[in-house]
C-alpha cells in the first residue's frame, strides 16, 4: 500500500502508520482506505498544528474494516468514563471549528516555547527524543496548551 502520507516517504512514521507498517511486513494491509479529511474547519485547525496532508489511515477506520473482528476487550470504568469525557469535549472543539472558531496561541508562552524547542533540537542531534517532536514550531506547540487551558475554565 502507498500512503500519501509525507511522513511514509521520508521513513518517519505517525500514529496509524506504525500499526500499518507493523502490518504489512507480513503481507497484511490492515487498512482497506484512505480516509479523506475535507471540514474546512478541521483542515484549517490541524494546519495550525503543521499538517499538510488530508488524506490518511485513521485509527477509527478500523472499527469499520470488514477483514477484522473485535475478540477481546479491555474495560477499566474510570478509563471509560473520561474517554467518554475526553470524546465529548473534542467532539464540542470540533463543532466550533465548524462554526470558524480558532485555534489561538497565548503569546507571553512562545518564548518559553523557544527555549523548549531549542532542548528539543539539541537532543535530537544527539538521537534522543525532545518534548517538541521534529517538524513541530515553538508556535505549533504553544498552541495545545492554550486549547488545555480553555477547556480548564
Amino acid at each position: 500500500m502507498t500512503s500519501p502520507w509525507i511522513t511514509r516517504t521520508t521513513r518517519k512514521l505517525f500514529c496509524s502508520e506504525v500499526a500499518s507498517e507493523a502490518y504489512e511486513r507480513f503481507g497484511v494491509d490492515i487498512w482497506a482506505g484512505i480516509s479523506h479529511i475535507s471540514s474546512p474547519g478541521l483542515r484549517r485547525w490541524l494546519a495550525a498544528f503543521g499538517v499538510k496532508h488530508f488524506e490518511t489511515q485513521e485509527p477509527s477506520d478500523l472499527e469499520y474494516d470488514p477483514q477484522l473482528r473485535v475478540i477481546a476487550e479491555w474495560r477499566e470504568p474510570a478509563t471509560l468514563k473520561k474517554d467518554r469525557i475526553d470524546n465529548a469535549v473534542t467532539e464540542v472543539m470540533l463543532e466550533g471549528a465548524e462554526k470558524g472558531d480558532n485555534i489561538d496561541y497565548q503569546w507571553y508562552l512562545l518564548p518559553f516555547s523557544r527555549i523548549i524547542k531549542a532542548y528539543s533540537m539539541l537532543m535530537n542531534r544527539f538521537g534522543k527524543a525532545g518534548p517538541i517532536p521534529e517538524g513541530m514550531s515553538a508556535t505549533q506547540h504553544s498552541v495545545p496548551r492554550t486549547i488545555w487551558t480553555s477547556m480548564k475554565r
